[in-house]
């Protein structure tokens, strides 16, 4: 994670500055270039816009999306976001770069949200009119003009959080610049210490806390902390005549910055501070004076920044340290055989401050080498596309990528990528195996789903209307890994009776369900049901009509459990439509108690969307899979009274008619797996049996019933059980 960039004017104000902007709206159809593979543990060139020059500056969290500057085939700086091995243009109509965000120390460059959705464009000097715009899924959006006179808008850009849905930065209130907070609902006036001027430098990764610098009473500035409303000074070192925060955790519980502090001898120097638990600390040196931090880790355990040292080794007066449990250590030296010695520049680090990035004096005198820090291996060079020279810019969260620019062989800077998973190629293809079959799981779940939708729910009698609800969950018993599946709900329904007889109902169900051991994650599980039903009062035919359809989404991680792969994450819609008829004939026995043999045939359909995986470095492609069955069932139903309650008693057996098999077929990158397609080896029963039993309770317009039931298997050998609480009510 590295530290912040502003963007904004330079104005008469210095903490930060920036003019007012006009406002704008953009869409950006990105263009790019052939996608490659990236391998591993070695430094690779990302691809180019056809120019002479690019600079990759940040990688998202798991090392899928890359921002950074590509010269086009006419020399222009493009703005850039690699993905899945593709260079996309996204930079502005009518923008144009300066050279300068090509070089290492540019300025006034983007930023992108840690989880790659969100890029922040600044385009006040590059564009006539100015602006400030968010670039998501290939649109930019000026955020920085006002809906109605007078309302306060964002003028400058430090941070974003996670997801890019919270912005800090600042605007001017009266004349004074303070800080801002930005959401989609507008921005935020923050406040100040005390005195007149603010500036917000960082955010957490949910955007709840904000920190940065302000004016306090008396004239100097302190650190500040933003949180619920209510900014709080992080108070000062020792001989503090000005500090502020510009570096937080992803939780917000650490807080890093920077201060001022006299010298003893008419001067200051330079000094870092971490907060945690109340409590602000100098983090130490090297044996210098001045420090600067430059990034911390997401899980607030590790600072890195450059201190002054008393190395006589060392080159440059400062060298790249870390900073945990209270200690700051050299991250050390590549060898050289440069005779002003060696250095480090620390500039990003992983999100658990496992790896951390930046440059070192390379072997060659006067060269520069990017270099990748662990706890066990220490300092190593990464090498170089070629050239002399090589930079390391970002390393992802999960520490796996590393992005940066390097000079070639042709004396062209590159941006380039490095990636330290090496996968074993066995694992990698069995990654693959049940796929198929955990996608006729979840379709069967969702099928059965359907059912519950479009079970009978109250029945008006004699009434006109009845409503009612019930909560309901089942879960499979046994062991056996095949087939376990449960889940909690809950369902509405209501029914209108349309002549004596004869009614019309539906229903509405959510559910949570789950599949045991299965790489298959389900959410928002609902369905919806409407129906036709006839039943004699106390003898003779019934029948019903229903069509049902339910949706859910499915979000599927392929690779997890295997040892070696990445895990790669995928998310597609799972529908089904089920419609049936179902047919009988009641007897009215001795003694009040009713038999109702029946019959029913069962169309259901289902359908999963095609998707694309992402978040590691083979990606692979899935089409659309349909399933469609034809389920034909038999059973009996009895009916007792138990004084003026109700026993239900049922049993049936059903069979597929027809059945087709679940096939799952795509593309890839792997080798061996370039095009796929995957059949499930489950077997479904040929017949399965169903038991249940129910008890109602009647009071007045209302019935509170319970009810149970047991399935035999579809798959494996487990038998599934459920339970149900209903009330309805008739009037």
């Amino acid at each position: 994670m590295t530290a912040t960039q502003t963007f904004g004017r330079n104005a008469n104000l210095r903490l930060i500055g920036m003019t007012s902007l006009m406002a704008l709206s953009a869409a950006l159809v990105p263009t790019g270039v052939q996608a490659q593979d990236i391998p591993e543990e070695e430094m690779v060139e990302l691809g180019d816009l056809g120019g002479d020059r690019s600079i990759a500056t940040e990688v998202n969290s798991d090392g899928s999306v890359v921002f950074g500057y590509a010269q086009n085939e006419a020399g222009a700086a493009r703005m850039v976001l690699w993905q899945n091995g593709v260079a996309n243009d996204i930079t502005l109509p009518g923008i144009v770069y300066s050279e300068a965000v090509l070089d290492i120390s540019g300025i006034s460059r983007g930023l992108m949200s840690r989880d790659g959705s969100t890029v922040v464009i600044r385009a006040t000097v590059d564009l006539p009119e100015g602006g400030i715009y968010l670039y998501r899924n290939g649109t930019a959006s000026r955020i920085d003009q006002p809906s109605a006179p007078g309302e306060l808008v964002i003028e400058a850009v430090t941070a974003l959080d996670r997801d890019g849905s919270t912005l800090v930065g600042f605007s001017f209130v009266d004349g004074d610049q303070h800080a801002v907070r930005w959401t989609e609902e507008g921005a935020q006036d923050i406040g100040v210490l005390g005195g007149t001027t603010s500036s917000a430098l960082a955010v957490s990764g949910d955007g709840s806390i904000v920190v940065g610098i302000s004016d306090v009473d008396g004239g100097s500035r302190e650190a500040f902390r933003w949180s619920g409303g209510t900014m709080q000074s992080l108070g000062a070192l020792t001989g503090q005549t000005t500090g502020g925060a510009n570096l937080i955790s992803d939780d917000g519980s650490v807080i890093a910055g920077y201060a001022r502090v006299l010298d003893g001898s008419g001067g200051d120097i330079r000094r870092t501070f971490v907060w945690q638990d109340g409590t602000m600390s100098d983090i130490g040196d090297l044996g210098g004076s001045n420090v600067t931090a430059t990034a911390i880790s997401a899980d607030g355990s590790t600072i890195i920044g450059q201190s002054d040292h008393s190395n006589p080794d060392v080159y440059n007066s400062s060298q790249a340290f870390y900073w945990r449990d209270g200690v700051m250590r050299e991250i050390g030296y590549l060898p050289t055989d440069d005779p002003n010695g060696a250095y480090t520049v620390a500039k990003a680090v992983s999100g658990d401050g496992g790896v951390i990035v930046g440059s070192a004096r390379g072997e060659t005198s006067g060269s520069s080498v990017a270099f990748r820090w662990t706890d066990d291996g220490g300092i190593v060079a990464l090498g170089t596309l070629g050239g002399k020279n090589s930079r390391a810019t970002d390393v992802s969260e999960d520490g796996t990528t590393i992005v940066g620019v390097s000079d070639n062989a042709e004396g062209q800077s590159r941006a380039f990528i490095w990636r330290s998973v090496m996968q074993d190629f066995t694992n990698l293809l069995a990654s693959f195996s049940g796929l198929a079959e955990e996608g006729e799981l979840a379709i069967e779940e969702q099928q059965q789903f359907t059912e519950i939708a479009a079970a009978p729910g109250c029945d008006p009698a004699g009434r006109r209307f009845c409503l009612g609800v019930e909560g309901y969950g089942w879960t499979s018993a046994g062991t056996a890994p095949v087939g376990r599946r449960e889940a909690i709900g809950a369902r509405l329904f209501a029914g209108v009776g349309l002549t004596e007889g004869l009614s019309i109902g539906g229903g509405y169900a959510w559910a949570d369900p789950s599949i045991k051991d299965d790489r298959t994650h389900e959410s928002g599980a609902h369905a919806w049901s409407v129906s036709l039903d006839y039943k004699a009062a106390t003898s003779g035919p019934f029948a019903r009509l229903w069509y049902a359809h339910a949706r859910e989404s499915l979000s599927l991680v392929r690779g997890e459990g295997f040892a070696d792969v990445q895990p790669m994450n995928g998310t597609a819609a799972l529908g089904s439509d089920s419609f049936g008829l179902r047919a009988g004939y009641g007897f009215a026995l001795p003694g009040g108690m009713n038999l109702r043999p029946w019959a029913a045939f069962e169309r259901r359909n289902s359908e999963r969307d095609a998707f694309l995986e992402a978040g590691g470095d083979f990606p692979a492609h899935f089409a659309a899979i349909e399933a469609k069955r034809t389920v034909a069932r038999a059973g009996i139903d009895m009916e007792l009274p138990v004084g003026q309650n109700l026993l239900r008693l049922g049993f049936s057996l059903e069979t597929d008619l027809t059945d087709d098999p679940i096939m799952i077929a795509g593309t890839s990158d792997i080798p061996g797996m370039e095009s796929f397609t995957l059949t499930s080896s489950l077997h479904r029963k040929d017949l399965r049996a169903r038991f249940g039993a129910g008890y109602d309770v009647p009071l007045g317009p209302l019935t509170i019933g319970i009810g149970a039931s047991a399935n035999s298997p579809v798959y494996g050998s487990s038998w599934q059980i459920g339970g149900a609480v209903r009330v309805s009510a008739s009037f």
